[in-house]
């Protein structure tokens, strides 16, 4: 409000020095003092009368703006009060202190009736995770609306653990996971015991909203170098205690696949295997790599794998979510999105070929090109492989199978003809969009 005022003032200054220059000035052009014009000049006056008549009209249309000018200043000054007291009242019937030049709202140190409050548990986990047995996660916030996170019993009435953390997150009948002063551990929500000490600076988790028993916990710690982290996993017991075999990853990876939660884990020799939700083996750790390729046949998931040579060359495969090999580990690449349900195209030493979804082959990777074609025959749209490759002499040839491998023509120069083409539809699948 200080800073306001003198801002007035000066402003007020200013414009009253301007006026006053300008009324200086009418008066040297006019020979005498503008104050002196009260009355109308007659028509008898001499001439010059009627440049100082006009002089004084400027003069007083420049005072009239002026303070015109000033009212509409006081009145903008009045109407801002009016309104910050508008929103201090509201703010004070909502138990917060307004601050005009404040970011945020203040909570003043008679606010009791709602500093404490539930809250969902986690960012990244189901809500349904964030209660165990009716203990639930709440704030408690200080005078400047800063939260502390703590568990309270089923009726909300008693604090199981106190609110000190800046985070918790209830993942099991028995786990949370509880951050504080930048590190994590584990408590039972039930007890508000310790399960694991807070030492770790990093942690993953996943559950199931209609059974939370099946919550793993991995807890990671990093080296003072910042190189390498070292996980922990931690698996309910039978009465739903949090317990880990002390066996050490060195990655471990929690995500859905499409068929259910999956833990991705890498141990310290850099093999990666596979565990289901239950921390049950699904894939042994024998790979040097996996990925989810987001790609299910008949509701099992599918993955990428690799595996490396004597001589250190990476070689890609595919495997199922069940450990069945579906095409070897053999080839540079291997693309199972291009084709959609009906293949996965490979290649190896830039050549290319098509393994169907089960794992059978339908072209061999000798071809420079393999594409998936189709083409309306008035009735359907049929599908079909076409594969580019060249002859002994250099020149280009192609062949056509259907989806499944069989053969539709020879090898051909070029590109077949459409009719060519047409005269196999009745042997062509119909095209899945």
């Amino acid at each position: 409000m200080k800073k306001t005022v003198i801002l007035l003032i000066l402003l007020l200054t200013a414009l009253s020095a301007q006026g006053q220059t300008a009324l200086r000035q009418l008066e040297s052009i006019a020979g005498r003092q503008v104050g002196d014009y009260s009355h109308p000049v007659s028509e008898a006056s001499y001439a010059g009368d009627s440049f100082e008549q006009a002089g004084y009209n400027l003069g007083a249309a420049l005072a009239q703006g002026l303070f015109a000018g000033i009212d509409r200043l006081f009145e903008k000054i009045r109407e801002k009060i009016q309104e910050n007291r508008a929103k201090k009242e509201a703010a004070r019937a909502q138990g917060y202190t307004y601050r005009a030049n404040a970011t945020k709202y203040t909570r003043t140190s008679n606010y009791k009736l709602k500093d404490v409050k539930p809250v969902n548990a986690g960012k990244t986990l189901p809500v349904e995770c964030g209660k165990a047995g009716g203990y639930s996660v709440y704030a408690k916030y200080d005078k400047k609306g800063n939260p502390k996170y703590g568990i309270k019993d089923s009726a909300g009435k008693k604090w199981v653990y106190k609110p000190v953390s800046e985070g918790i997150n209830i993942v099991g009948l028995h786990g949370a996971t509880v951050t504080k002063d930048g590190k994590t551990g584990i408590i039972d929500p039930v007890t508000g015991k310790m399960v694991e000490q807070m030492e770790y600076d990093k942690y993953r988790a996943f559950c199931y909203p209609d059974s939370p028993s099946n919550m793993i916990i991995g807890l990671g710690k990093t080296a003072s170098d910042g190189r390498e982290t070292t996980w922990l996993l931690y698996r309910p017991d039978a009465d739903g205690n949090y317990v880990t075999d002390g066996k050490e990853y060195a990655d471990v990876k929690f995500f859905e696949d499409g068929t259910g939660q999956k833990i991705m884990y890498m141990e310290k020799g850099g093999h990666v295997g596979l565990m289901n939700g239950k921390g049950e083996s699904v894939l042994p750790p024998v790979f040097d790599g996996l990925a989810n390729l987001n790609y299910t046949v008949d509701n099992v998931a599918y993955y990428q794998a690799k595996v490396r040579s004597e001589s250190g060359y990476e070689l890609k495969g595919v495997v199922d979510e069940t450990g069945r090999s579906i095409i070897p580990c053999a080839f540079d690449e291997v693309d199972a999105k291009s084709f959609g349900s009906y293949g996965i195209k490979v290649e190896s030493e830039g050549k290319q070929g098509v393994y169907d979804v089960e794992g059978y082959p339908i072209l061999p990777p000798g071809f420079d090109k393999v594409e998936l074609d189709h083409f309306y025959d008035g009735q359907k749209h049929r599908a079909f492989y076409r594969g580019y490759t060249t002859d002994p002499d250099g020149n280009r040839i192609s062949i056509l199978t259907d989806t499944h491998g069989n053969p539709l023509t020879e090898f051909v120069a070029g590109i077949a003809s459409p009719q060519l083409i047409k005269d196999q539809a009745e042997w062509l699948e119909e095209y899945r969009i």
